[in-house]
């Protein structure tokens, strides 16, 4: 008996100090699993957009330099221009569909959102 009050004095000096603050008031909505799957949905509506974004970078980063020095071979400078229209005109593009994606997205989370809240 006087070992196990040992052990319990022993375990209660290696516990954390665990400090605790009253909530009050705690509101509680109920979810089904197909609504929370929906909620914490992979957002794949965003890839338009980022390879819109990285488009965009590779095209500035091609007109800066065709701005700033002169290239001697016509060649060269063909390529450089292609790739700095494909990615300004291909940035443009992927940027306006991933944003409609994405205020897409976020308009059917909201609706989700308030059709949960509703039932309270």
């Amino acid at each position: 008996m006087a070992d196990q009050e040992i052990m319990n004095a022993e375990n209660i000096k290696s516990l954390p100090v665990v400090k605790r603050i009253s909530i009050r008031e705690l509101v509680v909505y109920d979810v089904s699993a197909n609504e929370l799957e929906s909620l914490a949905a992979d957002p794949s509506d965003q890839m338009p957009l980022t390879f819109g974004i990285f488009l965009m970078t590779v095209g500035l980063s091609y007109l800066s330099v065709l701005l700033t020095i002169s290239i001697e071979s016509i060649r060269v400078f063909s390529i450089f221009v292609v790739i700095a229209i494909v990615g300004l005109a291909g940035g443009a593009f992927f940027i306006c569909i991933g944003i409609r994606a994405w205020r897409k997205s976020r308009r059917i989370k909201s609706e989700l959102v308030r059709t949960i809240k509703e039932r309270l």
